[in-house]
């Protein structure tokens, strides 16, 4: 019969478990060091981009803090799942109103994650949760854009920004999870495939690595065409195609380019990320027309991101490539 952990998710499997273990965030966990020391805690707002480290963080510390008690003690949402203020009042209040276990800490903790996806209402109500109970209970708030929490959360809270890992960090992290799983990469490229496919976010890569290792349970040999494959990433040479046809081709043509590019699956996202890269390099478009370009795919990521549709934001960004020669 295979083990608990057998079963567990990558991501969970080889989640930190104490400070020391949190990849690069330096500054934040010398700082947090100090307060596993005093024993005393601000509210936190950990930012920055995803799988960097936030929500292993705040877990690693509360373990820290609370040991045995960690399931009495800590209570994590996910604002993203629960964006209403009813979710705030109820869940939130509900735990933060309760009397504090004994113990030497004389307090609970709750973490919200995704914090940036509630409303405006939710993150007022939050705002006066936190102050009502915070001789008992303190606020770890993570979210990827800090500039979307309300200014009073803000003033009540100690501000970590989380760094992108670097890519040996990442790749270093990766090599563990390998060895600890029996696996092999065809050569040391599969690991960049990983990485770039990832968009830096370890989470991102350990949960592809997963998916590929499924795949060749029998080799246990994993290879960047296996890791392509799995993630749905665009293929580069399939946009640099599009992209010329965008410089050369009639429209019909381009329309056509368009909607095989969409229904091939491909994230949106980095069929933009690899079209900026082809225009910076192109020695078709004119500079003084490139920065134009590339506000414009950032304009239609926002939009997309807004639930706009996708063809026809690609057909736009078409337009404006063919006219820029």
């Amino acid at each position: 019969m295979s083990k608990p952990a057998d079963n567990l998710p990558w991501v969970e499997k080889y989640r930190p478990k104490n400070l020391d273990d949190i990849v690069q965030q330096e500054e934040a966990v010398k700082a947090l060091k100090t307060t596993l020391e005093t024993g005393d805690l601000p509210h936190l707002i950990f930012h920055g981009p995803p799988g960097t480290g936030k929500t292993s963080l705040a877990l690693a510390l509360c373990r820290s803090l609370f040991g045995e008690d960690f399931r009495l003690r800590v209570k994590e949402l996910n604002a993203s799942d629960e964006r209403g203020i009813d979710a705030v009042r109820s869940s939130v209040k509900e735990f933060a109103s309760l009397a504090v276990p004994n113990g030497k800490i004389p307090f609970k903790i709750v973490i919200l994650d995704e914090a940036d996806s509630m409303t405006s209402a939710a993150q007022n109500a939050l705002r006066r949760i936190i102050e009502t109970y915070s001789a008992v209970t303190r606020f770890i708030i993570i979210c990827n854009y800090v500039s979307k929490i309300i200014d009073p959360i803000l003033s009540r809270c100690a501000k970590f920004r989380f760094k992108p890992l670097d890519r040996p960090a990442i790749i270093q992290r990766l090599h563990k999870i390998f060895d600890d799983q029996n696996l092999s990469v065809d050569k040391e490229e599969t690991f960049e495939t990983l990485v770039d496919i990832s968009g830096g976010d370890l989470r991102k890569a350990i949960t592809f690595a997963q998916s590929a290792a499924s795949t060749c349970i029998e080799t246990r040999k994993i290879t960047s065409e296996i890791i392509t494959s799995i993630s749905g990433a665009a293929n580069p040479s399939d946009v640099e195609n599009y992209f010329h046809t965008c410089l050369s081709a009639d429209w019909d043509t381009i329309e056509n380019a368009t909607t095989d590019l969409v229904y091939a699956g491909y994230d949106i996202s980095q069929i933009f990320e690899i079209l900026i890269s082809l225009i910076v390099k192109s020695n078709e478009i004119p500079e003084a027309k490139k920065p134009q370009l590339i506000l414009k795919i950032a304009q239609a990521d926002g939009s997309i991101i807004n639930r706009a549709d996708p063809q026809f934001q690609l057909l736009g960004i078409s337009a404006s490539i063919r006219a820029s020669k």
